[in-house]
């Protein structure tokens, strides 16, 4: 299974290099299903992408067809980070999810209704997924000794 990991994460590596942001959202790899699934806007491989790979492996890749380019995900990544920095906007984390092909954001529950972040969610609501916590610590519940 290390092997066949090995050899995926290798071949990975060779077709995300020629790939340009602008076609390209990223790759991943499912050890299980041993695949390597290319997130493009046009759902091809084109061949100059398996020419170095050998012909055994070219079984392996998979291309998906998806909406945003890695480039505009980034895009969007960048300015929420800019969202965030500049009105004081309590988070959790975000990320890219290549997977999904989208922004994944998670935020504190009391910004749910910050009108920066309302906006910003508004104009991007197609590829922006938002989920927000409850940050609230809890107190120590420790129980104190009893005076005699």
């Amino acid at each position: 299974m290390l092997e066949q990991q090995s050899n995926l994460l290798f071949i990975d590596q060779q077709i995300s290099s020629l790939l340009n942001e602008d076609d390209f959202a990223g790759s991943y790899i499912d050890p299980i299903l041993n695949k390597i699934y290319i997130n493009t806007l046009s759902g091809e491989i084109h061949p100059n992408m398996l020419a170095n790979i050998s012909l055994d492996n070219h079984d392996l890749i998979q291309a998906v067809k998806v909406n945003y380019s890695i480039s505009t995900l980034n895009k969007v990544k960048n300015e929420l980070a800019e969202v965030i920095e500049q009105h004081y906007i309590n988070f959790y984390g975000f990320d890219i999810d290549i997977e999904h092909n989208n922004v994944i954001a998670t935020i504190a529950q009391n910004m749910s209704n910050n009108p920066f972040l309302k906006t910003f969610i508004n104009k991007y609501s197609e590829l922006l997924n938002v989920s927000y916590v409850n940050l609230n610590y809890t107190k120590n519940n420790t129980k104190k000794k009893k005076r005699n």
